[in-house]
């Protein structure tokens, strides 16, 4: 059965100006130290301890990626001239004096770029190299479309959604690909937001086996983010 047309505002977040309240979470698990033994922490303590940890890590690679990058896709790009004209290398192992290992994966997949620089590439810097060369970058690379859509245009003067503006575009975007052939770009799907006051309402009107109900296809976003770690004291 159709949903009925509603009219739910989009609710704009607000900013708490209280101090948020303070609850203990005396809740234990198991890990497995250095050494091998069990020993049980405080599942928070453990779950801040390894979320910094993470961050530090990401900070790192972040740090780290490009210049890995930069010197395998040279060994890379050296393997693939050693073996021409067999297939391809597709990936290589790099290791370094300490055993580490990593493999290299170059794929058969490239970005469109602006044709400025290609046609410099191609007719300038590599016909310099070797003087008789004269490369024709039309033997390499083509023109094609990269397609972006705006659906901001599906909006009215005062901003809301129109029904009337997409119906209009739909069809004629049904019809195009139905005269040559092709499945339509075009697709969208009703969908439900909560109205107004509902998270605060909610807590009023529902158990917990309903609030969890609610949740598992009505769920809010839940994110966690560690703001202090304290080891134990002993």
């Amino acid at each position: 059965m159709p949903l009925k047309q509603i009219n739910a505002p989009v609710a704009k977040a607000k900013k708490s100006k209280t101090e948020m309240p303070s609850v203990t979470l005396d809740t234990t698990t198991n890990v497995v130290d250095s050494a091998g033994e069990v020993k049980v922490v405080q599942l928070l303590t453990e779950f801040n301890k390894a979320r910094a940890a993470q961050k530090a890590a990401e900070a790192v690679v972040k740090e780290l990626e490009p210049q890995v990058k930069e010197a395998g896709v040279r060994e890379w790009i050296k393997a693939n001239v050693e073996n021409a004209p067999g297939e391809p290398i597709t990936s290589i192992k790099l290791v370094d004096q300490n055993g580490s290992e990593t493999r290299l994966t170059g794929m058969d997949k490239y970005p469109m770029a602006d044709s400025e620089p290609v046609v410099e590439l191609f007719e300038g810097a590599l016909s310099d190299k070797v003087k008789e060369l004269k490369e024709d970058v039309n033997s390499y690379v083509q023109f094609t479309l990269k397609a972006a859509f705006d659906s901001k245009v599906f909006l009215d003067a005062e901003g809301d959604f129109s029904e009337k503006i997409y119906q209009a575009f739909k069809k004629a975007i049904d019809e195009t690909a139905k005269k040559l052939n092709v499945v339509s770009p075009l697709s969208a799907a009703q969908v439900l937001s909560p109205k107004p006051g509902f998270h605060k309402d909610r807590w009023n009107k529902f158990n917990v086996v309903q609030q969890t109900q609610i949740y598992k296809v009505l769920p809010n976003t839940v994110t966690l983010t560690p703001l202090v770690t304290n080891e134990p004291t002993v």
